[in-house]
């Protein structure tokens, strides 16, 4: 899979934020081997047609036989895929905004990879921002409830620990 669109003619990989920059910088000071966006996580998602005059937009020979919701599949790409010492795999997503579809992408991934084996952890600029004015729960929060280790700014030395060095 080419993604062109995020090298340059030098063939450095560009990140999509400072956060993802500041994370990178991070491991390569430690000198830590890691690939960025390299892993697709495919899932499963719910959709439903839109109805037009009483029948589904479809051709109007489906009609009869779309009756939904169906299942769609979505790719997710997490942003650092990094080796751990024991062999395994580390995935981290980092965030600085964490709007409603990307939290819905999390509990998918927790759902299909995380729930089945998956080391999956996430780094935030800022944890205990909150969703919005009107929801209360915070970024941790989200991640508590679901189980999947967070932290903020950048890497903690504990899971730094974990790393596979180069």
């Amino acid at each position: 899979m080419s993604n062109t669109w995020w090298k340059r003619k030098s063939k450095k990989v560009l990140m999509k934020s400072k956060s993802e920059e500041n994370v990178k910088k991070q491991l390569l000071l430690d000198n830590i081997a890691y690939t960025y966006e390299t892993l697709e996580l495919w899932y499963p998602k719910k959709v439903t047609l839109p109805v037009v005059q009483g029948k589904i937009g479809l051709n109007p020979d489906d009609w009869e036989r779309a009756k939904g919701p169906f299942h769609v599949l979505h790719k997710y790409t997490p942003d650092f895929i990094i080796e751990k010492r024991d062999g395994g795999t580390m995935v981290v997503e980092v965030k600085g905004q964490f709007a409603g579809p990307d939290r819905q992408k999390i509990r998918q991934v927790k759902k299909y990879y995380i729930d089945n084996g998956m080391d999956f952890r996430m780094v935030f600029d800022r944890s205990k921002s909150k969703f919005s004015k009107d929801n209360a729960k915070t970024y941790g929060e989200f991640c508590q409830q679901l189980g999947i280790p967070y932290a903020d700014k950048a890497i903690p030395q504990e899971w730094l620990e974990e790393m596979r060095r180069k």
